[in-house]
Protein backbone atom coordinates (compact mmCIF):
# COMPACT_ATOMS: atom_id res chain seq x y z
CA UNK A 1 0.00 0.00 0.00
CA UNK A 2 2.91 2.93 0.61
CA UNK A 3 4.41 1.70 -2.52
CA UNK A 4 1.49 2.39 -4.64
CA UNK A 5 0.61 5.60 -2.13
CA UNK A 6 4.22 6.82 -2.79
CA UNK A 7 4.24 6.31 -6.57
CA UNK A 8 0.59 7.60 -7.32
CA UNK A 9 -1.45 10.51 -7.45
CA UNK A 10 -4.60 8.23 -6.03
CA UNK A 11 -4.91 4.67 -4.49
CA UNK A 12 -8.28 3.31 -4.42
CA UNK A 13 -8.57 0.05 -2.00
CA UNK A 14 -11.30 -2.08 -2.92
CA UNK A 15 -12.46 -5.28 -0.97
CA UNK A 16 -15.79 -7.39 0.04
CA UNK A 17 -18.21 -5.90 2.31
CA UNK A 18 -17.19 -6.92 6.13
CA UNK A 19 -13.29 -7.22 5.34
CA UNK A 20 -12.21 -5.46 7.37
CA UNK A 21 -10.81 -1.96 5.28
CA UNK A 22 -12.72 0.37 7.85
CA UNK A 23 -13.29 -1.26 10.61
CA UNK A 24 -11.87 -4.80 11.57
CA UNK A 25 -11.45 -6.16 15.76
CA UNK A 26 -13.50 -3.10 17.08
CA UNK A 27 -10.20 -0.79 16.05
CA UNK A 28 -11.63 1.70 13.50
CA UNK A 29 -9.57 3.32 11.11
CA UNK A 30 -7.62 0.05 10.11
CA UNK A 31 -6.17 1.64 6.51
CA UNK A 32 -6.30 5.16 7.52
CA UNK A 33 -5.00 4.61 10.84
CA UNK A 34 -2.10 3.11 9.44
CA UNK A 35 -1.62 5.96 6.74
CA UNK A 36 -1.85 8.60 9.30
CA UNK A 37 1.14 6.34 11.67
CA UNK A 38 2.69 6.39 8.37
CA UNK A 39 2.81 10.69 8.00
CA UNK A 40 0.75 10.63 4.77
CA UNK A 41 -1.74 13.32 6.12
CA UNK A 42 1.13 15.46 6.70
CA UNK A 43 0.08 19.20 4.63
CA UNK A 44 -2.82 19.44 2.58
CA UNK A 45 -2.93 15.65 2.37
CA UNK A 46 -6.26 13.70 3.32
CA UNK A 47 -7.66 10.63 3.82
CA UNK A 48 -11.07 9.97 2.19
CA UNK A 49 -13.05 6.61 2.99
CA UNK A 50 -16.14 6.27 0.88
CA UNK A 51 -19.01 4.58 2.12
CA UNK A 52 -22.26 3.44 0.09
CA UNK A 53 -24.83 5.06 1.73
CA UNK A 54 -24.86 8.55 3.66
CA UNK A 55 -26.29 7.19 7.04
CA UNK A 56 -22.80 4.96 7.18
CA UNK A 57 -20.45 7.99 6.55
CA UNK A 58 -22.15 10.05 8.85
CA UNK A 59 -22.49 7.34 12.04
CA UNK A 60 -18.92 5.97 11.09
CA UNK A 61 -17.13 9.35 11.20
CA UNK A 62 -18.93 10.04 14.40
CA UNK A 63 -17.93 6.95 16.05
CA UNK A 64 -14.08 7.35 14.81
CA UNK A 65 -13.83 10.73 15.85
CA UNK A 66 -15.33 9.80 19.63
CA UNK A 67 -13.28 6.54 19.86
CA UNK A 68 -10.34 8.95 19.11
CA UNK A 69 -11.83 11.39 21.25
CA UNK A 70 -11.27 14.23 18.46
CA UNK A 71 -14.55 15.97 18.19
CA UNK A 72 -15.02 18.44 15.15
CA UNK A 73 -11.00 18.13 14.34
CA UNK A 74 -9.37 15.33 12.28
CA UNK A 75 -12.35 12.74 11.66
CA UNK A 76 -14.81 14.35 9.47
CA UNK A 77 -17.59 13.12 7.07
CA UNK A 78 -18.70 14.44 3.93
CA UNK A 79 -22.58 13.50 2.69
CA UNK A 80 -24.73 15.81 0.26
CA UNK A 81 -26.21 19.00 2.20
CA UNK A 82 -23.78 17.71 5.19
CA UNK A 83 -20.25 18.07 6.34
CA UNK A 84 -18.30 18.86 8.73
CA UNK A 85 -14.98 19.23 7.19
CA UNK A 86 -12.41 21.95 8.43
CA UNK A 87 -9.05 23.03 7.65
CA UNK A 88 -7.62 20.06 10.38
CA UNK A 89 -9.47 17.11 8.66
CA UNK A 90 -7.22 14.29 7.71
CA UNK A 91 -9.40 11.47 7.44
CA UNK A 92 -13.48 12.20 5.48
CA UNK A 93 -16.08 9.63 5.63
CA UNK A 94 -17.89 10.43 2.66
CA UNK A 95 -20.02 8.84 -0.08
CA UNK A 96 -19.39 8.11 -3.41
CA UNK A 97 -21.96 10.83 -4.76
CA UNK A 98 -19.40 13.71 -3.22
CA UNK A 99 -16.40 11.97 -3.86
Amino acid sequence: ILYAIENNDVVLISAETGSGKTTRNHSLLEIPQFLIQAEYTIGDKKIGVVLPRKIAAISLGKRVAEELSCYNCEIAHKVRFNSNVNDNTRVVFMTDGTL
